[in-house]
This record gives C-alpha cells, sequence and structure tokens, in this order.
C-alpha cells in the first residue's frame, strides 16, 4: 500500500461531488466515513482526513485488490471455509441434523476467519 497523506478536514470544503457518496469498501481504521475514486482511498475523521491510492480500484478489480492489497481477508475467508465445511460434516454426522450443524458450520466459520484474518494481519505488519 502506498504512503498515506493526511491533510485538514477544512479541505472538504472544495470537495468534489464523489465526496458525497461513502463507501463500505475497506478498513475504516476509525474514521467516520471512507470515500473512493478510482483508486484514490479517503477516509473522514473527526479533524482531518488521510489519502491513499490503491493498486487496485476493489470495485472494478476485486480480486487483485484482495491479493495484493487486503490479503488477510483471503487467508480468512479460506479458513472460515475450510472449518465451517469441516464442521458442518462432523456435526451433521454426529448429530444426524442440517439445521444444527449448518449453525455449528456458520458459527466455526466464523472464528476461523477471525483467527485467520487476525494473524494474518499481524504478519503482515511485522
Amino acid at each position: 500500500m502506498e504512503p498515506e497523506i493526511t491533510l485538514p478536514k477544512s479541505i472538504r470544503r472544495a470537495h468534489p461531488e464523489w465526496f458525497e457518496h461513502p463507501t463500505v469498501l475497506g478498513y475504516p481504521k476509525g474514521s467516520r466515513r471512507q470515500y473512493r475514486y478510482g483508486r484514490l482511498h479517503i477516509r473522514e475523521y473527526d479533524d482531518h482526513i488521510t489519502i491513499h491510492e490503491d493498486l487496485f480500484d476493489p470495485r472494478t478489480e476485486p480480486v487483485d485488490h484482495v491479493v495484493h492489497e487486503a490479503p488477510e481477508l483471503l487467508a480468512g475467508a479460506v479458513c472460515g471455509i475450510a472449518a465451517a465445511a469441516k464442521t458442518y460434516r462432523s456435526v451433521r454426522d454426529i448429530a444426524g441434523s442440517p439445521a444444527v450443524a449448518a449453525v455449528a458450520g456458520l458459527l466455526a466459520g466464523g472464528a476461523a476467519f477471525a483467527l485467520g484474518h487476525y494473524v494474518t494481519d499481524r504478519l503482515r505488519r511485522e
């Protein structure tokens, strides 16, 4: 990821039209809102704005963006899917109830996603 630029929030008065449409794509990192314009990722905080340029726009190149800029999401997804599938099969065979197995699979998958994401994120920062 490219370095971030920090600007005073007063710059927002001269904001372009796309500043009116917040996005949910990206990690908020404590920001009030996020915006995207092409490959630019803007985070708005109470007293400043940060801007950085992504290598890939997640709206048009989501796979490249995740692989190159957010591999922790990919690792979390792989861990979550594997844990959910294994748990579902095991619980279904033991309990004989697909509904109970589905709930167990979702819980295990969610926990595995969170753990895989967390570990990968920490390793990436070191």
